[in-house]
């Protein structure tokens, strides 16, 4: 029997692994160098027309124990959250419809939510 902590614990988990998820990169040039959190990463990718796929970043400026995340996106998106300093952070997050997610934290906390389709 699953307990209300390991299901938890479960959900957070599929969310960061959602979030993990790599997009085409549009390249000028056979190879180019991107650079994302001081990690380099070579993509040898011809030039495409592949748009980005929709995204949207929410700033919380001053601590919060839950944030309301109203995007527009009209869907499910995948949330990773960072701290004030940058730093990759782990919460609860709760579609409460297809335009809405609320994150909730154990402590208050200032950064910012990177949604992504």
């Amino acid at each position: 029997m699953d307990s209300p902590d390991l299901v938890a614990q479960g959900d957070m988990i599929l969310q960061q692994l959602r979030a993990l998820q790599v997009w085409p990169f549009v390249a000028s040039t056979p190879t180019a160098t991107r650079t994302h959190a001081e990690v380099n990463v070579v993509v040898d990718a011809a030039p495409s027309a592949t748009p980005d796929p929709p995204a949207f970043v929410f700033t919380q400026s001053t601590p919060e124990a839950a944030w309301t995340i109203e995007h527009g996106l009209n869907s499910f998106p995948s949330v990773t959250l960072t701290d004030a300093d940058g730093n990759v952070i782990v919460a609860q997050v709760r579609y409460v419809d297809p335009n809405t997610v609320v994150v909730t934290f154990s402590q208050p906390v200032a950064g910012s939510a990177y949604l992504n389709m």
